[in-house]
């Protein structure tokens, strides 16, 4: 189930609430995803591939409202990336042992960290990776919607 992390729920929650401050980073990281994340930051971390030459990509947040460069506007309850994407190349072997990846996660961290949202990736197929690819998502390929 795509969609946002328990501890972003709780930051909203408490904003909105009980008028509690909610910092966001100004650096998000992409990761990728061998099962649903859910909204779990644990279950997130515990299926984010890992090896051949996998990490996770930073991207930045728009410094506001009015600007798009990195995500577009948000309409209809969702954003997506503005630019491309560039998780890398796989080297040493296949991403995920060569099966497709169906998931994508937004991070506050390089490693670890609070799992801020998820989604699946080109509508649950997925993609591989197969050793010496280079992944990269273009713009408008990775959605999050709000329901």
């Amino acid at each position: 189930m795509a969609g946002f992390g328990d501890n972003t729920e709780k930051n909203i929650l408490e904003a909105l609430f009980k008028q509690t401050a909610f910092s966001n980073p100004a650096t998000l990281y992409i990761s990728l995803h061998s099962a649903d994340p859910t909204d779990s930051t644990a279950t997130a971390i515990s299926n984010e591939i890992s090896g051949n030459g996998y990490a996770r990509t930073s991207v930045s947040a728009d410094a506001n409202n009015a600007t798009h460069t990195y995500w577009t506007a948000i309409t209809a309850g969702s954003v997506s990336n503005a630019a491309n994407i560039d998780m890398g190349t796989a080297s040493g072997g296949s991403w995920n042992g060569g099966s497709a990846i169906q998931y994508f996660a937004i991070f506050d961290a390089s490693t670890s960290g609070n799992l801020i949202a998820s989604g699946q990736i080109n509508s649950g197929t997925g993609v591989v990776v197969l050793d010496g690819t280079n992944l990269v998502f273009p713009a408008n390929n990775l959605t999050l919607k709000l329901d």
